[in-house]
């Protein structure tokens, strides 16, 4: 038993591997977890890439950033929708007020600060573009912090990340 749950439960997730999913595997669904995961690796390359190339575009060109910054912003939603078993068992097992694990804990509260930093870093992006400068600088203030999160973000999944790589290559 892992956090006072059965182990197989479909609340039963595994924070340390973020493609956990609960539900029976069937058929149809193992053939589609066979598909996933190259999608999943890429979506996770692009989110990578996209924050890091953006990051060092800055100083160069304000065009490249801001079109690397809203593809960034633009695969969040993929990556969120990649994970939505990790987030619907954790959802179901907070409004259930069901205890969650430290590391369970963690990773909300990390995947929670990653989503609100990338909507408050586009859109205040956004605003400092349409030239509604303003005294302090949300715009890059809230992107180092976001760019200091991914990175923790990332840390903690970097065994994921190199155990599947696609076409199953080791």
């Amino acid at each position: 038993m892992r956090g006072g749950v059965p182990p197989g439960h479909r609340g039963d997730v595994d924070p340390a591997d973020p493609g956990t999913d609960a539900a029976p595997l069937t058929a149809g669904r193992a053939r589609r977890r066979q598909a996933r995961p190259l999608w999943r690796w890429a979506v996770d390359l692009v989110l990578l890439g996209t924050a890091v190339v953006s990051m060092l575009t800055e100083p160069m060109s304000i065009a490249i950033h801001s079109v690397l910054g809203l593809l960034f912003a633009g695969f969040v939603g993929p990556h969120l929708w990649n994970r939505r078993a990790w987030i619907r068992g954790t959802l179901r097992r907070v409004w259930e007020r069901r205890s969650l694990s430290r590391a369970l804990r963690w990773s909300l509260s990390q995947a929670s600060l990653l989503l609100v930093l990338t909507v408050i870093v586009t859109a205040s992006g956004l605003w400092d573009w349409l030239d509604g400068r303003t005294k302090i600088r949300w715009h890059a203030i809230s992107s180092i912090i976001l760019l200091a999160v991914l990175l923790r973000h990332t840390w903690t999944r970097r065994g994921w990340l190199l155990r599947r790589r696609p076409g199953g290559v080791r």
